[in-house]
């Protein structure tokens, strides 16, 4: 079985779901122009999700394919390019990628990838954590990343993309800069359609984007977090019992997150010699590969670092605070 691959590894929080919900829904047109986004390869407990996470899911804890892809795709024409998307594909390591590139046995094979600005990227993936139940602060995910940046998935790119280049070479790596994409008027979903598979597809009225969350509501789910998962292993239950709940619990939201407003405060990321010090590393290394780079030749047009809101724990000395969030956790039911 000798055939073309796209293979669109994220990373987390550049667009993903959005790009896999319009190439899952485009199916058919795909087709007629030759690319396959197959139905398998998604993870057995998120079939509501159009990515491909079960294939990396698979691989980090079987070391195989998951069952059926390769029969699947052995079934399908010879003639079609098959795109696989998910950004957990980043972090397989090199005996994943091995696995998974010996099992598709490629014709030809492209990786891409959107590497995003750090002080925009880590707010977002803390934010992404909480959602899945995560209780740690902000302060405190920050700390882990810059005490060792060089082991953190988020910050070293190359922990996502030397896997890759070490099994099929450098030049199967197809990187843009998320943020130069964006600061020309791009999204991921046209940007893709238009860069990678030469297409433009008509997605105006089916766009969708992950709205952003409030600095305290993300502190409330995740104090809540902290309280309903003590000892057990968390999940995005308590996200779930919110919103459905969220109408019902308005004013007691309200009320809370009124009490917080005093005690927002802002963070910088990280060092800037830092974030220049990444730089300088990704592109010394992939920076041939980056096919959107700056007319200076780096991965930002302006070099300015953003502050990021959160809210100072102070406010649960504050009276009545504790009760008010154990009276709304109770409102949640089990979780």
């Amino acid at each position: 079985m000798k055939r073309k691959f796209i293979i669109h590894i994220g990373p987390a929080k550049t667009g993903t779901s959005s790009l896999q919900e319009v190439l899952f829904e485009h199916r058919d047109t795909l087709l007629v122009h030759g690319y396959d986004y197959p139905g398998f390869g998604r993870h057995a407990e998120m079939l509501l999700l159009p990515g491909h996470h079960g294939i990396p899911a698979r691989l980090q804890q079987f070391r195989e394919v998951p069952p059926g892809v390769i029969e699947n795709l052995a079934a399908l024409p010879d003639n079609r390019t098959v795109i696989f998307s998910s950004e957990n594909l980043a972090h397989i390591g090199a005996e994943g990628v091995r696995i998974l590139v010996e099992a598709l046995d490629p014709e030809d094979l492209e990786i891409v990838y959107y590497a995003r600005r750090w002080d925009h990227l880590l707010p977002s993936v803390w934010q992404e954590l909480v959602k899945h139940g995560n209780s740690r602060t902000y302060l405190e995910f920050l700390n882990h990343q810059v005490s060792a940046p060089m082991a953190s998935i988020y910050l070293n790119y190359l922990n996502c993309l030397e896997p890759w280049a070490k099994v099929l070479g450098p030049r199967r790596l197809r990187i843009f800069s998320y943020d130069m994409m964006t600061a020309a008027g791009d999204d991921i979903v046209t940007h893709f359609c238009r860069e990678v598979l030469g297409l433009k597809l008509d997605i105006s009225e089916e766009r969708r984007e992950n709205r952003r969350q409030t600095p305290e509501y993300t502190e409330t789910l995740r104090l809540l977090n902290k309280m309903a998962f003590a000892g057990r292993t968390p999940s995005p239950a308590v996200r779930f019992a919110l919103t459905r709940k969220r109408d019902e619990l308005a004013d007691d939201l309200a009320e809370i997150q009124a009490g917080m407003k005093p005690y927002l405060q802002q963070a910088r990321p990280y060092p800037v010699f830092l974030y220049d010090h990444l730089e300088r590393m990704f592109l010394k290394t992939f920076g041939n590969r980056v096919e959107n780079l700056s007319k200076a030749g780096r991965l930002l047009e302006e070099h300015t670092v953003a502050n990021t809101p959160y809210v100072s724990q102070d406010y649960l000395l504050e009276a009545g605070m504790i009760e008010r969030f154990r009276a709304l956790l109770n409102a949640l039911g089990p979780v």
